[in-house]
């Protein structure tokens, strides 16, 4: 499986955070060796950096890790993604109940809902939630049919049904069933009902910026953008595992693998099960505190449009979706790794979605961009399915 291509298309997350980090290398050289290698820069390679850091910060055998990244830093799916942090409190419990039982769906959705708390308390912890931009709220999901009506209210009465009202999740859902109230609270026009659970948002890109430089101030992380990793050996008699990269080897101990729709380059067993689906997302610059709260469109079995506005000074609105257009391009999105290209007539899309689907949207029927398509207001981005 190909690595990522060279010049995708830019990303508002990316091009608007102005990040000292983006095309960082801690060192001219790659190190001989060290004790962890990890391949990717987004939230999983990130993260992995920041709690063994963390963990080992009060000892004596702190290891010694690096970062290796095919683009700059948290430049792939992290860097491109909706920046919701919004976890399925309930829309999977009909299919994951099926597959793992009641037990099983709720605890996977327990395990989501986790999420929230675990982003509030690190962001606390280190100082960084204006930085990145977090904010907690509600979100919602607003059927535009009666199909997706009965699908998002089914999976709710189910989990109630399964669990009873006092358990923990069933009690921070609720159904708007009125579908004038259902319209006001969502701002969506012709919204026949909706699902409201809580949720976050953050500035993905800032977010995976500020653990790393975190990291780097401790002094024993290596960050190394534009830098593949090609192969990786087996270990060998000795424990030690071979990284071959395109500016050297590296000896390690352990290899963590943090290349979401990628894996299968270094780990082709994966061919088969961690394919490629390529999404779009635009940003839109909004009045101040215009859209109350992040949410998501259903017609039916998906999420066609999903949204979110970022806080003063950006007041931009994050949308992503646009399935009406891309569902009649199935072979520009499913096995398809183009993050150079736009899709056609999505850009024209995100323009007119604001006067098209929101209730009082301000100005023009045509929206302007944050800035032009080319340039971080419209892209495309690669992730896993």
């Amino acid at each position: 499986m190909p690595l990522p291509i060279d010049n995708p298309t830019k990303s508002y997350w990316i091009e608007a955070a102005a990040s000292p980090l983006r095309d960082f290398r801690s060192t001219d050289d790659l190190p001989i060796e060290t004790d962890v290698v990890i391949v990717g820069s987004g939230y999983a390679g990130a993260t992995t950096a920041y709690w063994l850091q963390k963990h080992a910060q009060n000892g004596t055998d702190a290891p010694k890790m690096l970062m290796l990244e095919a683009r700059d830093i948290c430049g792939s799916s992290t860097g491109r993604n909706g920046g919701q942090l919004r976890p399925h409190a309930y829309s999977r419990y009909a299919p994951w109940s099926k597959r793992f039982g009641p037990d099983g769906a709720i605890k996977l959705i327990e395990h989501e809902m986790a999420h929230l708390p675990a982003f509030k308390e690190l962001a606390s912890a280190e100082g960084i939630a204006e930085e990145i931009c977090l904010k907690f709220g509600e979100t919602f999901d607003a059927a535009m049919s009666d199909e997706a009506w009965t699908r998002l209210r089914g999976c709710y009465e189910l989990m109630k049904k399964d669990h009873g009202d006092d358990h923990e999740v069933v009690k921070v859902c609720r159904l708007i069933e009125d579908a004038k109230a259902a319209e006001d609270f969502t701002q969506m026009k012709a919204c026949l009902g909706a699902v409201v659970h809580p949720a976050g948002q953050v500035w993905p890109y800032k977010f995976v910026h500020a653990l790393l430089r975190i990291v780097l101030e401790a002094g024993n992380l290596n960050i190394q953008a534009h830098t593949p990793a090609l192969s990786v050996s087996e270990q060998d008699s000795d424990g030690w595992i071979t990284v071959e990269t395109p500016r050297g080897a590296v000896r390690t101990k352990a290899v963590v693998h943090t290349t979401n729709r990628w894996a299968s380059h270094l780990l082709p067993e994966f061919t088969n099960i961690i394919v490629a689906d390529r999404a779009t997302l635009a940003a839109v610059p909004a009045p101040e505190g215009f859209i109350k709260h992040t949410g998501a469109q259903h017609w039916d079995s998906v999420v066609n449009n999903y949204h979110l506005q970022l806080p003063p000074p950006h007041n931009t609105i994050i949308v992503g979706g646009a399935r009406a257009v891309l569902v009649h391009s199935p072979d520009k999105c499913y096995l398809n790794d183009e993050e150079d290209k736009q899709f056609d007539r999505v850009p024209e899309f995100f323009q007119s979605w604001g006067h098209s689907d929101v209730v009082g949207w301000p100005g023009s029927n045509i929206a302007q961009l944050w800035k032009g398509v080319d340039e971080g207001g419209c892209w495309t981005g690669g992730q896993s399915c």
